[in-house]
């Protein structure tokens, strides 16, 4: 439709273009489409063009340059809609101020979590009645967008908001099993609001839906300023690795320094006793239940500790001191300088010793391997012969490189580790895991049977119980 509508509402300040265009239809008992010839939520109008802005203006008499005010890439030039946290939020349903009712182009924006006409929390359809937000949220919104603003011509905001995207992402999954102390200003009504939606949705693996703006403002206010510098950015992403962890060992009731100690006896136990080495010690540490390929938020911590147990066992069944930086060229593969960090923090943390004991109790009653052997004979392993997979499901024939894949499976099952010094170190973890999920059990005693076939019998090998009987670890 190109001519004058017969009502012509006026444009809000601050009102986003489509959102305007959808109150001049509804005006006019017209439906967006019949008025522009687009959807409502089509991506153009946060770039609309010149025909587009002039057939608007013409409709609603109102100028060009008010309606390109309205747009996105006008109002928040230096914001780019491809990128996870300062891009659009939603295609389909936008937030709206619950007070004004108007849906303003701010709103497009991930970053922002606040109405810029009331400075109250933005409201969506996953969260309609949000509570009160933290008091020091405002100052955090109005600098974020003040960065946004600048980024355009400035690397330091630019290179700020990137800081603070990694760190929301790295916070999200670790908030909602491990609260940090609350903000200035903010309840424990709202925290457990928010919380209630991660806990909800942000399961390992899980693919969340759009962040409600109560979910993004939590992240925001937590990691604003840690994202000042790259070092308060680091040392914050080092706390945030330890948050993440899901798993703690099984309460006893003893005084924190009475666990300690028990723990770090039942290492020398099992370490004088039973001979349990450094070459015993897997290069991630998995538990009953994990998948075989852990999940992205789990990967940095559980290598650390890994590195860490093998030092502290190492240096209880030899006396000889270790660095986490000698475990991992021992090990053969790299690593990542946070894990590294977060792995020497956990080798003078006695605390962690619990955790150490526990998993290595576990290793001790499931048959002590000498890992560090399986990886030096797996780790030319570049392809399972097809001969050892006639006996698989046909589903796990159909993959894509089933042979290499294979190879990658068995080594992840022989080393009890991760894919680093691997024969496939950037084999895709989404086909692992899906190629785990369509073997059946006599898949994997196939491929156990032919791995354990090619290696040969640990000589030193305490536990009397044959390696094909070893209890299965969960994979799935």
């Amino acid at each position: 439709m190109t001519a004058r509508l017969p009502i012509r509402p006026r444009i809000e300040n601050h009102e986003d273009i489509a959102a305007y265009l959808q109150r001049c239809a509804t005006a006019n008992n017209l439906t967006f489409i019949e008025l522009t010839g687009t959807r409502r939520h089509a991506q153009v109008w946060e770039t609309p063009s010149s025909s587009q802005l002039e057939a608007a203006a013409f409709q609603t008499e109102t100028t060009v340059e008010r309606l390109r005010e309205a747009a996105l890439t006008t109002a928040f030039a230096a914001a780019k809609p491809a990128r996870t946290m300062t891009g659009r939020r939603y295609s389909g349903v936008p937030a709206k101020c619950p007070e004004c009712e108007v849906d303003t182009v701010a709103a497009r924006l991930a970053m922002t979590v606040l109405c810029p006409r009331c400075n109250v929390l933005l409201a969506d359809q996953h969260d309609p009645h949000p509570l009160q937000p933290p008091t020091v949220l405002s100052d955090v919104q109005t600098e974020v967008l003040q960065t946004v603003a600048r980024a355009r011509r400035s690397r330091p905001a630019r290179e700020r908001l990137a800081r603070l995207e990694s760190l929301m992402k790295a916070q999200e999954w670790a908030l909602w099993r491990n609260w940090p102390a609350l903000l200035p200003g903010e309840a424990t009504e709202w925290r457990e609001r928010v919380m209630s939606f991660t806990a909800n949705h942000a399961e390992p693996g899980q693919i969340l839906p759009a962040r409600p703006p109560a979910l993004t403002a939590e992240l925001m206010a937590l990691t604003w300023q840690p994202s000042a510098t790259p070092s308060e950015t680091s040392r914050h992403l080092d706390n945030v690795a330890y948050m993440s962890e899901t798993w703690a060992p099984p309460k006893t009731g003893e005084l924190p320094a009475e666990a300690q100690q028990r723990a770090a006896d039942e290492l020398r136990r099992l370490a004088n006793l039973h001979g349990l080495r450094f070459s015993h010690i897997p290069t991630t540490i998995r538990h009953q239940g994990d998948s075989i390929v852990l999940p992205r938020h789990l990967q940095t911590t559980r290598a650390a500790q890994a590195i860490a147990m093998a030092a502290v066992v190492h240096s209880l069944s030899t006396g000889a001191t270790m660095t986490a930086a000698r475990v991992v060229e021992r090990q053969g593969h790299k690593t990542t300088d946070r894990v590294l960090r977060l792995a020497t923090r956990m080798i003078r943390n006695r605390h962690m010793w619990t955790h150490f004991a526990a998993h290595a109790s576990v290793l001790h009653s499931e048959g002590l391997l000498d890992l560090e052997r399986l990886r030096g004979e797996l780790r030319s392993l570049t392809a399972v012969p097809r001969s050892a997979l006639t006996a698989l499901p046909p589903q796990c024939l159909a993959v894509t490189r089933p042979t290499e894949i294979a190879a990658a499976w068995v080594w992840l099952d022989a080393t009890q580790g991760r894919l680093a010094g691997g024969p496939y170190p950037a084999m895709s973890e989404r086909a692992i895991r899906r190629f785990d999920r369509l073997l059946n059990p006599e898949g994997r005693l196939t491929l156990r049977e032919w791995w354990q076939e090619r290696t040969e019998q640990i000589a030193d090998q305490p536990s009397t119980e044959p390696r094909g009987q070893r209890r299965e670890r969960s994979t799935g």
